[in-house]
């Protein structure tokens, strides 16, 4: 399987992701158009987001 991060790198990120607590908005960055959001929202947010653009291509 094909890496583009240096797992170093990699596991670091993932580190950093998973210690962002779950409803605290202020930890995560602010949306342009939503402001702050929970990671639950940005989840929500992302999913439907990708999901779009993969329906638009045929993905």
């Amino acid at each position: 399987m094909r890496t583009f991060l240096d797992p170093a790198e990699r596991d670091g990120l993932l580190r950093r992701f998973r210690s962002l607590h779950p409803e605290t908005p202020a930890r995560w960055p602010e949306h342009a158009s939503f402001g702050a959001m929970t990671r639950q929202r940005w989840g929500c947010f992302c999913y439907r987001h990708f999901d779009y653009h993969l329906r638009q291509f045929g993905a």
